[in-house]
């Protein structure tokens, strides 16, 4: 007998259970928050789906991770769903934890049908507050009258002129500015040849003054109207074929070429 009663409690729970899994399913969606805040076109918030009566397994609960990156009724988007579990207050209630975005503005009605797999499950969206986002009023524009000036009037001719003559003066000192720069790296080069030459004039011997003699052509580019260097080199000429040289001859030269190396020295500033 005890058997048989066992056989139907067992068989009377397979009915409750097919006849459960058969009922229509309902839901609601609602913001987590209570009271809710005012939610404005593509804010994110976070919700609760709601559904009942569900006495599925958890496996079958996990699929609605599908509900994640995609639409929702066609007004959110299901950015997430964070958590699923049985709700504390009912055991045949299913809570999907989410995190939503509201994708326009709406007036809930009176309930929605949600398509899940191949139930048409009908919802009721509660305690959402839509915010309304205000539309921006056409802007006025004034456009005032404007005198345009031609750049070719006579008011801008004196600007012009006054540029030129400004840039023209610019350039003409920057050539003076190089011309001067290269009259000075010439006057160096100058100086050092003539530094250099008068080392000839230090002669005491008639190979020296021979010497002085040989480059008499170098040396008058650098003298010039010097009486005393052309009398040094006329003296030599004269005398530069003799056999011998006297001590008289050397002491004229010697005087000659001392004068002739003041006057340069005095001559250069050197």
């Amino acid at each position: 007998m005890k058997c048989w009663q066992s056989v139907l409690i067992i068989f009377v729970m397979l009915i409750t259970a097919n006849f459960a899994n058969g009922e229509e399913w309902e839901a609601v969606f609602r913001p987590s928050e209570s009271p809710s805040k005012v939610i404005l076109p593509g804010e994110i918030f976070d919700g609760v789906i709601q559904l009942w009566p569900y006495v599925g397994s958890d496996d079958d609960a996990k699929k609605f991770l599908q509900l994640e990156n995609h639409d929702f009724l066609g007004l959110f988007y299901i950015v997430s769903v964070d958590e699923i579990r049985q709700s504390e207050n009912n055991a045949e209630v299913l809570e999907l934890i989410v995190t939503a975005i509201l994708k326009k503005n709406f007036s809930p009605t009176q309930f929605y049908i949600w398509n899940w797999e191949n139930k048409n499950i009908p919802l009721k969206i509660k305690d959402l507050i839509i915010g309304k986002t205000e539309e921006v009023p056409p802007r006025e524009y004034v456009i005032l009258e404007q005198k345009v000036t031609s750049p070719f009037s006579l008011s801008f001719w004196p600007s012009i002129f006054v540029g030129s003559v400004a840039i023209v003066l610019l350039i003409f000192i920057a050539q003076r500015r190089m011309v001067s720069r290269e009259k000075r790296k010439l006057e160096i080069k100058h100086r050092r040849e003539v530094l250099k030459q008068l080392r000839q004039f230090r002669a005491v011997t008639r190979p020296g003054f021979e010497s002085l003699y040989n480059q008499k052509e170098q040396l008058q580019r650098y003298i010039v109207g010097d009486g005393d260097f052309d009398q040094l080199i006329k003296k030599i000429a004269i005398i530069r074929y003799q056999k011998d040289w006297s001590k008289k001859d050397l002491n004229e030269l010697r005087v000659l070429a001392s004068k002739a190396e003041a006057n340069l020295k005095r001559m250069y500033g050197i």
